[in-house]
């Protein structure tokens, strides 16, 4: 580099800068750099045609892919990647540009680096990194685009078999084609040529000999057309009276058939009346049998669960009583046995008083004795106080879980009466702001349907309101046991089956 700017700041002018090279000296650097490309490759610039291609066979096989080759098949393949890159470029500095219309085209430089990426790969047996590659500075093309460059693959390891191929028949010492060979082909070229032109002119004539055969035939057939229609005009002209008493006679009996199937129309028109009454009669009575089925059904279904509620609960009851049974009988079993063996032990102690003397632990053993049996008379008395307890807390939660369950039904009742009314009310006419007024439009809309349902909808409205308001505004607590819970259970369902069917 010192030697090039020497000599172009010898050869320039003295207006250029001391850093910016001349034209000289770019002209130079050019012939320096083909001088140094014809140096390193002593090799024949084209490789299209050779003089002898049985040879082709030895050098690689056509099947072989790039990927059957070895770790030293590829570094050579990759070196006469780089040999031919510099063939074509033929001593410039670049070869070719990248369109607007391929933005994704790989230079040569990049096709190198793919080449040594996918060799040390293979050398390291692992995949190809494309997304690390495509965020390199070197394919900036590439960015966020990793797919784009996988695909490229097959491209440049095309190229690296085609190079390998080509270097190979190089290195086989395989010629390339003198210029006189090729003139000769080339005159062979031209001669087939002007011969295939002469064989389309004359292909020419004979179609044009053709088109003029067929204008004559269709001037003939344009003549026989001419007459056929002259003919035809004749023959319309003689059955147009025909025609029209023809149609007069088919417009006649057409009336005579509309009348009638008029007639037959409105027969049917009756009869589907008087059938699609019928059907929406029977279908009315459909849905009450299906309604009536329903609560049938909710009602059976209900006490099943409450029979086995109650089976469940006298169970419970049955087996509490059995095990009280059972406890109460081994405790009086160990009380007999406690009281016999005190027995045993008083006598001993009576015996060894006659015999021995009086003891003073005789009367020690004696008010222990008393003591141990006011203990045991107490735990009974517990004992009888905890069960008894525990029934009343059984009888308590089955009573608060039929209060919850009547709590539950009052609830989803009235949320299924406001959900009716929000959707069907007008605002403009029906006040809905209390749960009260809600009862009463459900009542009036189901008047409008079917009269005497709306009765019994509203009865039934006015039993669940004052039930309700005893069962949520009772301060006492007291009246929650004079409530009939399963009849106002089954009333609220009642009431949300006749909500929910409207």
């Amino acid at each position: 580099m010192a030697k090039r700017k020497q000599q172009a700041e010898k050869t320039g002018s003295c207006t250029n800068k001391p850093g910016k090279p001349t034209r000289a000296a770019k002209q130079r650097r050019t012939l320096e750099s083909a001088s140094d490309y014809a140096r390193a490759t002593k090799k024949p610039e084209a490789l299209a045609n050779y003089s002898d291609p049985k040879q082709l066979s030895a050098v690689l096989p056509s099947s072989m892919s790039i990927k059957d080759l070895t770790k030293a098949e590829l570094k050579e393949a990759c070196a006469a990647l780089y040999a031919k890159i510099l063939r074509t470029k033929q001593g410039r500095r670049q070869w070719g540009r990248r369109l607007k219309s391929e933005p994704f085209r790989l230079s040569d430089s990049q096709k190198m680096l793919f080449a040594n990426s996918y060799k040390a790969a293979c050398n390291e047996g692992r995949p190809m990194d494309y997304v690390r590659l495509s965020n390199s500075c070197h394919f900036t093309a590439f960015l966020h685009n990793p797919d784009v460059l996988a695909s490229k693959e097959g491209e440049v390891l095309e190229e690296l078999k085609e190079a390998l191929v080509e270097q190979r028949k190089l290195d086989a010492g395989m010629r390339m084609k003198t210029s006189t060979e090729l003139e000769e082909e080339l005159t062979s070229v031209h001669v087939l040529h002007e011969e295939q032109i002469a064989e389309m002119e004359g292909k020419v004539k004979m179609l044009e000999q053709r088109l003029a055969d067929s204008e004559k035939v269709t001037e003939g057939l344009r003549s026989q057309l001419a007459l056929s229609r002259e003919a035809n005009i004749d023959t319309k002209r003689r059955t147009v009276v025909e025609r029209q008493r023809f149609v007069s006679r088919c417009e006649e009996g057409l009336k005579t058939r509309e009348d009638s199937l008029l007639k037959k129309e409105m027969e049917l028109k009756n009869k589907f009346e008087e059938l699609s009454t019928q059907s929406a009669q029977l279908h009315d009575q459909q849905a009450e049998l299906q309604q009536q089925a329903c609560n049938q059904d909710d009602e059976r279904h209900r006490l099943e669960r409450q029979i086995a509620l109650k089976e469940q609960m006298e169970r419970r009851h049955q087996q509490d009583i059995t095990r009280e049974q059972d406890e109460k009988v081994e405790w009086q079993r160990q009380q007999r046995a406690i009281v016999k063996e005190m027995e045993r032990l008083v006598v001993e102690l009576e015996d060894q008083k006659y015999w021995n003397g009086y003891a003073p632990a005789i009367d020690a053993w004696r008010r222990r004795w008393e003591v141990e049996q006011e203990m045991r008379k107490a735990a009974q008395a517990a004992l009888e106080a905890t069960r008894q307890n525990e029934t009343e807390m059984n009888n308590r939660i089955a009573r608060l879980d039929l209060i919850q369950a009547s709590y539950e039904a009052c609830g989803s009742t009235e949320h299924c009466i406001a959900q009716f009314a929000e959707q069907n009310a007008n605002p403009k006419y029906d006040d809905i702001t209390t749960t009260k007024k809600q009862r009463n439009f459900a009542a009036r809309i189901m008047k409008r349907i079917h009269y005497a349902r709306g009765i019994e909808l509203e009865e039934d409205l006015h039993e669940f309101g004052e039930t309700r308001n005893h069962l949520c505004h009772d301060r006492n607590g007291t009246g929650l046991d004079t409530i009939s819970h399963e009849r106002f259970q089954s009333l609220c369902r009642k009431i949300k089956s006749i909500i929910t069917s409207m």
